[in-house]
């Protein structure tokens, strides 16, 4: 058992923000509270123990590149929370370095005994005893028991988690299912992905199957660019078959339009050259 220092509060309300060029949080909770590990201070370590959040409401408006927070994360198990909880909470995402902005929320969100290292966000998917949220039409469910746990993802559409639904094809989604085994080091994932069309339906096999290793030490990366790494090496270790290898392609090319670019790569908005309003019958040139 871990002793700590113990805080709680009501209707618990967090603000960060600075100015209009930095990024901005929101938070607030009916109920909160979680424990301090005096211990782990002494070793220069921060542990969050007993974390829970009530009804509670996140909102992060994200202005700088990704890339270049990347440097400011801690080592890994610097700062870590343990037994997190949350109950009925709802995160908006406003992404103002894509074009649009950028805009993702994720609802009824339930989570029990899950872990994270604020060094490697991600990895907060692989390790929490249960959890369940809403996306856009779809759902997300992880859980774990020991060394192994899984993955769900179902029914969203390419245009809910890109936030560009008059973009052609993105009606389409997909649906995913991963297992993962190991230990705090690394993880290794295998699992299958089925590419829905717009109806929601997909074929009827048992879907493409993918496999991939995760080490950690190469997910010391914001929560974003660490499930745009994910996404990535799900698409780059798929096996599809001969009639499915179209789908891939097409996935990766969505996955391309929305890929954060790092250093002097293209843009999104120099790779998405698109009209939106080209249903009105193309463009003319003036006499």
């Amino acid at each position: 058992m871990i002793l700590g220092l113990w805080f709680q509060a009501r209707n618990l309300k967090v603000v960060f923000a600075p100015d209009h060029s930095t990024d901005r949080f929101y938070l607030e909770s009916d109920r909160a509270h979680f424990a301090i590990s005096p211990l782990h201070l002494l070793f220069g370590r921060i542990l969050l123990i007993k974390t829970f959040l009530g009804k509670a409401y996140f909102e992060y408006v994200n202005r700088i590149d990704s890339h270049k927070k990347n440097q400011f994360l801690p080592r890994r198990h610097r700062f870590e929370l343990k037994d997190l909880d949350v109950q009925d909470g709802t995160v908006v995402v406003v992404d103002e370095t894509l074009p649009g902005p950028y805009r993702l929320t994720i609802s009824e969100i339930h989570l029990e005994g899950a872990d994270m290292d604020v060094s490697t966000p991600v990895d907060l998917f692989f390790r929490m005893q249960r959890g369940r949220a809403l996306i856009g039409s779809g759902s997300i469910e992880a859980g774990k028991s020991r060394e192994t746990g899984f993955i769900k993802i179902r029914g969203i559409t390419y245009g809910e988690i890109t936030s560009m639904e008059r973009v052609p094809l993105m009606g389409y989604g997909f649906s995913l299912t991963a297992y993962h085994r190991g230990g705090s080091d690394s993880r290794e994932v295998e699992g299958r992905l089925r590419i829905l069309d717009s109806t929601g339906k997909g074929s009827e096999d048992q879907g493409i199957p993918y496999g991939f290793l995760i080490k950690w030490e190469d997910y010391n990366l914001t929560m974003d660019l660490g499930i745009q790494k994910l996404i990535e090496n799900v698409l780059k270790s798929a096996r599809p078959g001969l009639m499915e290898r179209g789908l891939i392609l097409g996935s990766r090319g969505v996955f391309d339009l929305v890929k954060k670019p790092q250093g002097d790569q293209e843009s999104i908005s120099d790779k998405l050259d698109l009209n939106l309003d080209s249903d009105k019958g193309g463009s003319s040139n003036p006499d």
